[in-house]
């Protein structure tokens, strides 16, 4: 067994509409459209401490800043929500945005249509653990179950329906 390599999440990050592994720019001005929707008192902020930290942050009239979030495509999530996937998986390497006092983890469908977020509260509740990949390698994850994720968006699946309880109807 090894730990997964640079090499497997580039792999993983290699999605249609993107330059690279690490291109959101997409994702960030979808979540940033939803945001201004969604509290027009706050200004939208990505990449707030460059191109390797948070993607979006909120901050108030003050300058303060009052939120954050990082996100995520998840290319095998079409139409539905994959039926192997058993949780949230919050990758340990993204631990270190836990440190803001609000923080929410964005995973967003392939085709953008819908999100899911959870808080760091509720992050923080499963422990670290290790995930094992198709290729063999390990990563580690904290496995956040599916009632701690809220599903906003529209074209729910079946499945989607029936693990996000909390759900929130929104065209992005």
């Amino acid at each position: 067994m090894k730990t997964i390599t640079k090499e497997t999440i580039r792999q993983y990050g290699s999605l249609s509409g993107r330059d690279d592994s690490f291109d959101d720019n997409t994702e960030m001005g979808v979540f940033r459209k939803f945001l201004q929707r969604t509290r027009s008192d706050l200004v939208v902020v990505p990449k707030p401490y460059g191109p390797y930290g948070v993607d979006i942050a909120y901050k108030d009239e003050d300058g303060d800043y009052v939120a954050f979030f990082d996100l995520e495509r998840c290319g095998k999530w079409k139409s539905d929500w994959p039926s192997n996937w058993r949780c949230l998986s919050f990758l340990d390497r993204k631990s270190k945005y836990l440190k803001y006092l609000e923080f929410g983890m964005v995973w967003f469908s392939d085709d953008l249509s819908r999100f899911v977020i959870a808080w760091k509260d509720d992050i923080l509740k499963y422990p670290v653990s290790e995930r094992h990949m198709p290729s063999g390698e390990i990563d580690s994850v904290r496995k956040v179950d599916f009632s701690h994720g809220t599903l906003i968006g529209s074209s729910f699946g079946t499945r989607d329906k029936q693990i996000f309880t909390k759900r929130q109807e929104f065209k992005l």
